[in-house]
């Protein structure tokens, strides 16, 4: 979908939410004041929502820009909190 729109940024795809949060939370390139995440809501493993509370809990990552997507038609998913 991104190269298709012609977005030729980066992309590191994590099979799980655990995944994620380490090479977000060690990786040097990932620097929080430029960098951005896709995240989906539906995660196996570790659910996109206990994933972002990892991120926000993190002082590193508190600060990274997510972008949440989900497939989920529960009303507790469309309506998240800030």
């Amino acid at each position: 979908m991104l190269r298709s729109n012609g977005i030729r940024n980066p992309v590191v795809v994590a099979a799980y939410g655990e995944e994620a949060l380490d090479w977000l939370e060690h990786d040097p390139s990932v620097d929080a004041s430029s960098s951005t995440a896709v995240v989906d809501l539906d995660m196996p493993r570790m659910s996109g929502i206990e994933f972002l509370e990892g991120a926000r809990a993190s002082p590193r990552l508190r600060h990274l820009l997510f972008y949440v997507l989900t497939s989920s038609d529960q009303q507790g998913d469309i309506g998240l909190p800030a």
